[in-house]
């Protein structure tokens, strides 16, 4: 498979099963760390979050090939934490519902093509899909300084003053 960028219509999300063999993916990075624990999430943990529904898994494939996966889980955000201009103003709510997009991992063979970027879109869209029934403001993630960048300049997110076990924390309001 060539280094091009990814055809979006020929990307395909579905609900996590089992047959996805997430396991067989290498989703640590060129000098075989695993800083943000995905490759360690997807091997030991993934399975157990999953059934006891801590997590929502989503496999990704492009071109019929199994490249990727991501996780979703109900969240939320504190005000506090949220720049001015994103908090609504005259509510009383120190929390906002969030989605939280908890892991996100693509097969080192198929990175740098945009897959990332449009599997942020596809939850973005999600986000928006559920809102009507069931609130949702923002969605989020966790992230490390290498990365934060990337969803900042090319997805709008913004950093919020919340750290989570050393990760930085950000959000986009998708309502």
């Amino acid at each position: 498979m060539s280094a091009d960028k990814v055809n979006p219509k020929e990307i395909r999300i579905r609900l996590y099963s089992k047959k996805d063999k997430l396991k067989n993916l290498d989703f640590t990075e060129n000098d075989h760390t695993d800083p943000l624990e995905i490759d360690n999430f997807v091997k030991t943990k993934s399975d157990f979050y999953h059934s006891n529904k801590l997590t929502s898994m989503w496999s990704v494939r492009y071109q019929g090939n199994l490249v990727g996966f991501f996780a979703m889980s109900m969240n939320a955000l504190a005000t506090d934490n949220m720049q001015e201009g994103d908090r609504i103003k005259k509510a009383t709510t120190k929390r906002y519902p969030a989605i939280l997009l908890g892991q996100m991992g693509i097969d080192k063979k198929f990175r740098n093509r945009d897959l990332g970027y449009w599997v942020c879109q596809h939850c973005i869209g999600l986000g928006r899909k559920i809102t009507p029934k069931i609130a949702c403001k923002v969605i989020m993630l966790h992230t490390n300084a290498d990365k934060a960048g990337y969803y900042e300049n090319k997805l709008g997110f913004q950093r919020t003053t919340q750290k989570t076990a050393g990760k930085i924390t950000l959000y986009k309001r998708i309502w």
